[in-house]
């Protein structure tokens, strides 16, 4: 039981350094991961980047993430309450 506490902390630990990696990168270099991504043959989700430490699947997934959470957090507060409170058509003409 300790063990497998271990293994999900240190994959938990994992994860969380990659997500903060992929989110700090510079434009150029994602520009580069996408061009690579793009233009060499025979790239696949386990191949792996030395030059960055990561597989080009953990920094697709991570790069989703990241894109997905600097949406949430720019979201003004306003919009979502606007978005909540907006009338509901459920009338139905035949």
């Amino acid at each position: 039981m300790l063990e497998t506490e271990a293994l999900m902390r240190a994959t938990k630990d994992k994860n969380r350094r990659l997500f903060k990696f992929v989110q700090q990168m510079r434009v150029r270099q994602k520009r580069h991961l996408f061009y690579v991504l793009r233009h060499v043959p025979d790239v696949s989700s386990d191949t792996f980047l030395p030059q960055y430490g990561l597989h080009c699947g953990e920094f697709a997934c991570y790069q989703i993430l990241s894109e997905h959470s600097r949406k949430e957090s720019k979201r003004e507060p306003e919009s979502a309450a606007r978005l909540d409170s907006a009338p509901n058509d459920t009338s139905t003409t035949h």
